[in-house]
């Protein structure tokens, strides 16, 4: 699915000791529903979403070391506000992209990452993902260092898929999280994760 976000200032980061995760460590927050799409700008490059155009390589495919599961779901109006829980469970850190601001994490940056939060909703039917928001990371201070069993709280917005008025009794979702490298000489993309997909969750 190819959707542009326009994205611009950074994302709400907060310590939070909600959900100590080992020993004192506090537990990260990521807001994305509070930077509006109205005020976001993007470079409108390759590597920007999944619709990003590799060169003449096939992109390597990796591993994201991660869990993603959703942790509450509720619907306002048109979108349904999701708080997601992904956890690290690699032995090393892992750098979970955090920027909403493009410029700032990608340029004159190496080891530049995409993340994608995308949701597939289901009820009798099964419907197609949608895009929900994109972080980026390269620049110091464009990531959660989530170390080994950590886990990070990201709550996004998404929008009611088309074809779907409302939420019934058995409308479920499921997070689907994929990640985009891009080359250090180049914005075309060198890699890419493999999707992470959550249980499916209820929507209250």
């Amino acid at each position: 699915m190819r959707l542009t976000l326009l994205v611009t200032s950074f994302a709400i980061l907060i310590a939070s000791s909600v959900g100590a995760v080992s020993g004192n460590q506090s537990r990260a927050v990521l807001d994305l529903t509070r930077v509006p799409l109205s005020q976001r700008t993007s470079l409108g490059v390759p590597g920007q979403h999944v619709g990003g155009v590799p060169g003449d390589h096939a992109p390597i495919e990796y591993r994201l070391p991660l869990d993603i599961r959703v942790m509450d779901a509720h619907q306002l109006g048109a979108v349904v506000r999701v708080e997601l829980a992904v956890q690290n469970r690699d032995r090393s850190t892992f750098e979970l992209p955090s920027c909403t601001d493009q410029r700032k994490a990608h340029l004159g940056a190496r080891h530049r990452r995409t993340f994608e939060f995308g949701f597939e909703f289901t009820d009798k039917h099964h419907r197609p993902s949608e895009l929900a928001d994109v972080t980026y990371g390269g620049t110091p201070g464009c990531s959660i260092a989530l170390q080994p069993g950590a886990t990070a709280a990201v709550i996004v917005n998404v929008s009611m898929p088309p074809g779907l008025g409302g939420v019934a009794a058995d409308t479920r979702l499921l997070a689907i999280c994929r990640e985009v490298t891009l080359e250090d000489e180049s914005l075309e993309v060198a890699a890419t994760s493999r999707p992470v997909r959550s249980p499916a969750a209820s929507i209250r």
